[in-house]
């Protein structure tokens, strides 16, 4: 920490002190002022996949990779949830196309996710 700002963080302390609050400061040092007690971020804990990470990619793949503008297809749910298959083919489709290229509607009659390829 520099001169100036060792005495910004001493004027600022002398003035948390008067006025009797509770309060937690690290500095860039990481020198820890106060008697406050911080809380410790907790890990971001990801949900175990159901399948191997790029199957259900490799899987929606051929339905959709060479479907022409205004082309329609009905891709199969086959061992995945209907649901996945249709976030699945959005997300292929704005990746590949941009946002909106592409309409998707559950047919759960058929167990197929329809999709028509906009632009």
């Amino acid at each position: 920490m520099t001169q100036v700002e060792t005495i910004a963080l001493q004027r600022a302390l002398v003035l948390l002190n008067s006025i009797n609050v509770q309060y937690a400061i690290i500095d860039s040092d990481g020198k820890k002022y106060g008697t406050l007690e911080l809380a410790t971020p907790k890990a971001r804990q990801r949900a175990e996949s159901e399948f191997p990470v790029g199957e259900l990619r490799t899987y929606i793949r051929p339905f959709v990779e060479n479907l022409e503008i205004g082309g329609m297809v009905d891709l199969p749910a086959s061992k995945f949830k209907i649901e996945k298959v249709q976030s699945g083919v959005g997300s292929w489709f704005n990746q590949k196309n941009g946002k909106g290229s592409a309409i998707t509607s559950i047919n759960r009659d058929k167990n197929v996710v329809e999709v028509l390829r906009v632009f």
